[in-house]
């Protein structure tokens, strides 16, 4: 396997005229899964290669819930407050498309430029994995 299929790359330049000035932004990555969604249930690295040591995590299915062993018989096996608490975690949308988000930023009167790089991280491959795009959004 081609070690490219497990990155995946997006270079892109936010023109001002395009966003509302001096508002913050969030970036969306829309899309759909492989049929074989084992690929997906890593957390899938992503480096912001305009920030130095930039890196966060998204889930492309949602993570696993951790089962916690109550102390008492009748407690719940599964915590919910003890859960994942990112907002990397992948939402449905109304389209039929998944989103997660991926990226944030300030707009000024200047461009902005995203250079973003997920890396799956047991080196899977990727492919399959359907993009529609980003969307950005006013937070």
């Amino acid at each position: 396997m081609p070690k490219h299929r497990r990155i995946l790359y997006v270079e892109v330049r936010i023109e001002p005229q395009v966003v509302s000035p001096e508002t913050r932004y969030a970036a969306y990555l829309a899309f759909k899964l492989p049929q074989d969604q084992s690929t997906s249930e890593a957390p899938i690295e992503v480096y912001d290669q305009n920030v130095y040591h930039g890196r966060s995590f998204i889930y492309l299915v949602s993570p696993p819930q951790t089962p916690v062993i109550g102390s008492k018989f009748h407690e719940s096996t599964c915590n919910p407050p003890n859960r994942y608490k990112g907002n990397a975690i992948p939402q449905q949308r109304t389209d039929g498309w998944m989103e997660v988000k991926v990226w944030e930023f300030q707009t000024t009167t200047e461009s902005v430029p995203m250079h973003l790089i997920f890396v799956h991280p047991d080196k899977k491959n990727l492919s399959g994995l359907m993009i529609q795009g980003i969307e950005l959004r006013p937070k």
